[in-house]
């Protein structure tokens, strides 16, 4: 919302429009507003003090804001002079926030609206600023708990910057349907995509879509009027969607909400910068724009909270009705020119699906906001003999049967209730990606302790046209064929074969039978200290065994989740497999836990995923 005001209303306005005079153009800043969240129910935590004071003596304390309720935070990437560095400082600031968060015990959220938090339940921040419009507004600023993208572009001269501001309200509906990334609220589906545009514009005074001004006269002149009547007492109390900013020479869009996505945050900032440098270019060259009335720009804004990049946007010169995403693709095409002169380009896409699409696909699979399964995997005196371990619903509604997991566009079908751990395992998301890559051009593969088939499916994505699962598991062999029919991928078409891997190895040797992608993930094999040295010889029987099926020039990649095992014995234990055959392998990478299951420096055995991936040599 803005700074407290600390210059006389004169000031401000003499102030202001030296300093677009004296601007320079298509400087950026980008603001992203954030939620703070419990990690693990995902709630509104009300602990933006608890991260401001983290923030103190860092770099980040320059670019960190608080933003109306304690339970939000707003990060800047300062001026940047041209677009081409905006997105790696996007991408920058949110590793930053990330960096300052997680060692509080908090997690991020980054939609419009929060799915179901309680307004009721939010803290507004303690400074003079919001202690003001807590006492102006009362209930509407209450009821304000959304989370805004923000994005400023220098505009030189302060006429100039009111005619591009006047022009860009034609095109807020488009960055709206775009941007939306909010249609659930206080836990309801709400029936739009951008909950948090209906209740921040249509709750606040002086908000959505402005009044068009002739230039900087008549914009001051209404200033002056809000100063004079009292209806005002700071100049970012103009809540409009789009603005020119008083305190910086720049024109700022409002209208876009918060964006999960950080590849969607860079793509949204391009478009808007290109945009506005666009229209700055075409009033400079007598292009015509018109200035459409605001009652016509209302009905797209309608159109854009209520359906989004779903709908159907109006084209105002033409009466036409076009997909929003057409309308999205045309706006590109025109902008395009000049995106290209400041570096934005690259960056302009329209998404498959957008954020608001995403959350409401993922809902239909779900059935509820949220929820929260547990599962006791430490057995207990009470458990029944070869039973599962007990689950029950922490939070929320009960999973359904089968939970769909989209892994980089890979679908993967996981059993919460009764599947090993948490029903999939996260921590081989990047290697299963890898696998896909790697299988490109290798026909046949060979997926060794494959569980539901997670491995197996991006084998068959990327393009090895027979996979052979093995698993002792009889139910999750059979899950693996629903996820492959879940990827458009016939189970005919691959192998599931149900039994011991060393055993279907040594029948795969007997029968000279070869692949060209070999995939070993199996258990750990060293539950304690004791175990690991034979489960080192395990490794080495396991490995050779593989080897044995692996035809010249094939990929071996063989893990060890055994956290007792390091990384190099796991690596001498392969040695030694391809030693004892004679085979010489070639070490293509390796690779370990992703980021997200984070090593202590106080406890190195928390290192406990290790894979390898190796090339037979002729």
């Amino acid at each position: 919302m803005g700074d407290e005001q600390r210059v006389p209303t004169d000031q401000l306005l003499q102030d202001a429009r030296e300093r677009f005079d004296d601007g320079t153009d298509f400087t950026v800043a980008v603001e992203e507003e954030f939620a703070l969240l419990d990690p693990v129910s995902l709630d509104l935590v009300n602990r933006f003090e608890d991260v401001q004071a983290a923030a103190a003596g860092t770099e980040m304390e320059r670019h960190l804001a608080g933003e109306l309720i304690a339970s939000e935070v707003e990060i800047k990437t300062g001026r940047v002079q041209t677009f081409a560095d905006i997105p790696q400082v996007i991408t920058d600031r949110r590793a930053q926030l990330v960096s300052l968060v997680e060692p509080l015990g908090l997690t991020l959220g980054a939609t419009g609206s929060h799915p179901w938090a309680n307004w009721k339940d939010q803290r507004i921040i303690d400074t003079p600023h919001y202690r003001r419009n807590d006492q102006l507004l009362r209930y509407v600023v209450w009821k304000n708990n959304t989370f805004g993208f923000h994005v400023h572009v220098g505009i030189r001269g302060a006429d100039r910057a009111l005619r591009v501001t006047s022009a860009l309200r034609n095109w807020l509906p488009e960055l709206l349907a775009v941007s939306a990334s909010s249609p659930f609220a206080e836990g309801i589906e709400t029936g739009l995509r951008s909950a948090r545009t209906q209740i921040f514009t249509r709750f606040f005074p002086r908000c959505g879509v402005p009044d068009a001004f002739t230039g900087w006269s008549d914009y001051e002149q209404y200033v002056r009027f809000l100063y004079d009547t009292g209806s005002i007492t700071e100049h970012t109390q103009l809540w409009w969607s789009v603005r020119p900013h008083l305190a910086f020479p720049t024109v700022e869009i409002r209208i876009c909400d918060g964006q999960p996505d950080v590849a969607e945050s860079q793509s949204l900032a391009a478009l808007c910068v290109a945009l506005t440098a666009r229209i700055a270019r075409a009033l400079d060259e007598g292009e015509p724009i018109v200035e459409q009335p605001h009652r016509l720009i209302e009905e797209n804004m309608w159109r854009a909270i209520r359906y989004g990049l779903s709908g159907e946007l109006i084209d105002l010169e033409r009466g036409d009705v076009l997909p929003a995403r057409a309308r999205l693709e045309r706006l590109i095409e025109w902008v395009l020119p000049v995106a290209a002169e400041i570096g934005a380009a690259d960056w302009l896409r329209v998404p498959e699906l957008n954020s608001a699409e995403r959350q409401i696909a993922r809902f239909a699979e779900c059935g509820d906001l949220a929820g929260v399964y547990g599962r006791d995997e430490i057995p207990r005196d009470d458990d029944d003999e070869g039973g599962s371990p007990e689950g029950r619903v922490l939070w929320g509604a009960e999973p359904p049967e089968l939970v769909a997991i989209d892994e980089y566009g890979m679908k993967i079908l996981v059993d919460v209730r009764r599947g090993q751990k948490t029903g999939l395992f996260l921590d081989q998301r990047e290697n299963r990606r890898m696998v896909r890559e790697l299988a490109r051009g290798r026909p046949e593969a060979l997926n060794l302790f494959s569980y539901t088939g997670g491995f197996s499916v991006a084998a068959a994505l990327g393009g090895s046209s027979h996979v052979v699962s093995s698993d002792l598991d009889k139910e999750a062999l059979a899950l693996a064929r629903e996820t492959f029919k879940q990827n458009g991928l016939d189970p005919a078409d691959h192998a599931f074969a149900q039994g011991d891997a060393f055993d279907l190895l040594a029948l795969y040797k007997k029968q000279g039978r070869r692949f060209d992608l070999v995939v070993c993930d199996p258990p750990a094999f060293a539950k304690s200290q004791k175990a690991v040295e034979g489960a080192l010889a395990g490794y080495a029987s396991l490995n050779r065994a593989a080897l044995q099926v692996l035809s010249p020039g094939g990929l071996l990649v063989t893990c060890s989740c055994s956290a007792r095992v390091s990384a190099e014995q796991f690596t001498e234990a392969v040695k030694e497999a391809a030693f004892k055959l004679r085979v010489e392998l070639a070490l293509v990478t390796e690779t370990r836990q992703p980021p997200d299951h984070p090593v202590s420096l106080q406890f190195r055995e928390g290192r406990y995923l290790k894979a390898l991936v190796l090339r037979r040599l002729s």
